[in-house]
């Protein structure tokens, strides 16, 4: 299965944390020898300060060789409607982070409500309107590809623990990051901020309430009844109606012909923009990999100068 941000929540790009036990699944050097820089003659020993230090150095990913220095963004021409559109639009780098999750104190605290915080503007929302943004995106934007969000509790959740599946501690965490990945990544649609749907889920003056209408009734067949008391003139009104049909469904046709064009390259230029989006994740996936590898050589490498000198004390036996 594809290792991805999204489909793995438990995984993560960088693991600042990493022990001896999780590190040494890569395999063992015979197999792959990666191409690592020589280390220093005065290599920290294992277990030290300082080689602690020299391990949390180790685990930070770099992407850029140099910070580039944050841009100045002009405001927005026009003004801006709310106060979380003008944090989104001055602030693109600004991530958009789910820093609580807990039971909401309206309602009888039945239900579990995330904190979601943007700059500084913070809104509680229900799993249930993450699930109700994402199906309003999916039917807005057809041709983008919406992230996904973390599935509902299944009837295993239910079985194992019948009273508090809502209540696992371990879903909750994994729903809370995963909804996070999901309005970040959202924000680099362009289509998805501009529509005005997905910032206003942020705002935390907005009611977040998706109505559903009801649908047209086709009323026609009340007609179908009555008697017809003129077939001739009831004829020339059907071949009127008839050929008004067919220049409506012509129209119709031409009007199909340029959405389905448009479509078409909205769907390409969406895909485009997915590719480059799973080519970095690729990438930052590589990089975090061959500083875990070169963590380990190292680690290992000292290991190996510890056992040297441990064996140069030993003493030759004595020959009779």
């Amino acid at each position: 299965m594809w290792d991805d941000e999204d489909n793995n929540p438990y995984g993560s790009f960088e693991r600042h944390d990493s022990s001896p036990s999780q590190v040494g699944h890569f395999g063992s050097p015979g197999g792959f020898r990666p191409m690592t820089p020589p280390s220093e003659a005065s290599s920290p020993p294992f277990g030290s300060p300082e080689y602690i230090n020299h391990r949390r150095d180790l685990s930070d990913v770099e992407y850029d060789d140099e910070p580039q220095p944050p841009q100045r963004i002009e405001p927005k021409k026009g003004g801006y409607d709310s106060r979380i559109e003008q944090i989104l639009y001055e602030n693109p780098e600004l991530p958009i982070l789910i820093t609580d999750a807990g039971k909401s104190a309206e309602g009888g605290g039945k239900y579990i409500v995330y904190a979601i915080r943007t700059g500084d503007l913070e809104v509680r929302r229900r799993y249930s309107e993450f699930a109700s943004l994402r199906n309003t995106l999916v039917n807005l934007h057809p041709t983008l590809i919406i992230p996904p969000i973390p599935e509902k509790h299944t009837t295993a959740d239910y079985v194992a623990k019948p009273m508090k599946a809502k209540e696992d501690v371990g879903i909750i965490e994994l729903r809370k990051r995963m909804l996070a990945v999901f309005l970040n990544r959202c924000r680099r649609m362009q289509e998805v901020r501009e529509d005005g749907v997905w910032w206003r889920f942020l705002d935390p003056n907005v009611s977040w309430a998706i109505e559903k209408m009801g649908q047209a009734v086709d009323s026609t067949h009340a007609f179908q009844g009555i008697v017809d008391v003129d077939p001739e003139r009831t004829r020339r009104d059907q071949i009127g109606k008839t050929k008004e049909s067919i220049s409506q469904l012509e129209q119709a046709l031409g009007v199909a012909d340029k959405d389905v064009k448009d479509a078409s390259i909205g769907v390409l230029r969406d895909l485009k923009r997915f590719q480059a989006e799973k080519e970095e994740d690729l990438r930052r996936y590589m990089i975090a990999f061959a500083k875990c590898h070169i963590e380990w050589a190292k680690r290992n490498q000292a290991s190996w100068e510890e056992a040297k000198a441990e064996i140069q004390n030993i003493q030759a036996a004595p020959t009779e």
